[in-house]
Formats: C-alpha cells, sequence, structure tokens
C-alpha cells in the first residue's frame, strides 16, 4: 500500500525586478528548494506529482498584462527546468502562469518612491512549487 503524504508546504521562489532566469532567484528560495529536494531524495520518496505557479507584479511591464503573463510563464519554466534536471519526472510536474492577477502584496500607498514600491511588491515576483510524494509502507 502506498501512502501519498505532503511533504512540503508551499516553498515560494522570489526572483528579482524584471528577472526570469534561474541565477535571478533569491537566495533564501533557492536553499528552501534545494533542502525539498534533498527531503525527497533522502526519504526515498516518489514524487506523484508537482505544481509550479509562476507570477509576476504590476510594475513587471507598466500594466501590460501580456508581458507580465510571458514573464510569470519564463519564471514558472526556469523552476520547472531545475526541478528536472534534479530528476523530477517531467510528466509529474503542472506549469501554471497567472502574470499579476494574483497579488500577494498589493502596495496600494500611493507615496511610495519607485525602489520602495518595486521592494514592497517583491512578494508577488514569485513561483510556488508545492510538491507531494509517496513512501511505500
Amino acid at each position: 500500500m502506498q501512502i501519498a503524504e505532503d511533504i512540503s508546504s508551499v516553498v515560494d521562489l522570489v526572483f528579482g525586478f524584471d528577472r526570469s532566469a534561474r541565477a535571478d532567484i533569491r537566495e533564501a528560495g533557492r536553499a528552501k528548494l534545494e533542502i525539498l529536494l534533498r527531503n525527497v531524495a533522502d526519504q526515498h520518496l516518489r514524487v506523484v506529482s508537482v505544481k509550479v505557479t509562476g507570477r509576476a507584479d504590476r510594475l513587471n511591464g507598466n500594466g501590460n498584462g501580456a508581458y507580465t503573463q510571458r514573464l510569470s510563464e519564463r519564471r514558472a519554466q526556469t523552476v520547472r527546468d531545475w526541478l528536472v534536471e534534479r530528476g523530477i519526472d517531467a510528466k509529474a510536474i503542472e506549469v501554471l502562469a497567472v502574470g499579476d492577477a494574483v497579488a500577494v502584496q498589493p502596495c496600494t500607498k500611493k507615496t511610495r518612491s519607485t525602489k520602495a514600491l518595486e521592494e514592497c511588491l517583491l512578494p508577488n515576483r514569485r513561483v510556488e512549487v508545492s510538491l507531494i510524494a509517496e513512501k511505500a509502507q
């Protein structure tokens, strides 16, 4: 009998402003993903599914929805490719991109400088990774 267990909460990988390459992922997110992948390997788990959701903030593309959509797609693809390189079966990975449609942090205060606004919107420039694995009982 196989028992499915969610071995992680959602791992957020935050990208630099208007960036989508692996090198543009902030270190804290890279470290969390590496820990998750190491746990999968160390516990000899079989990955059942991975959901990778790319996002962008409203400043990326200056309000151009098509641009933020493409940026979130590139971010999600970057993370998907990394997972495949680390041994996750590509068929187990579902990739979604939502552009700037779902903001975690709206940052509506009007008096912010551009730099302060970029920093405030940082949590919106991310890829969420949710992984479910099975362990033989």
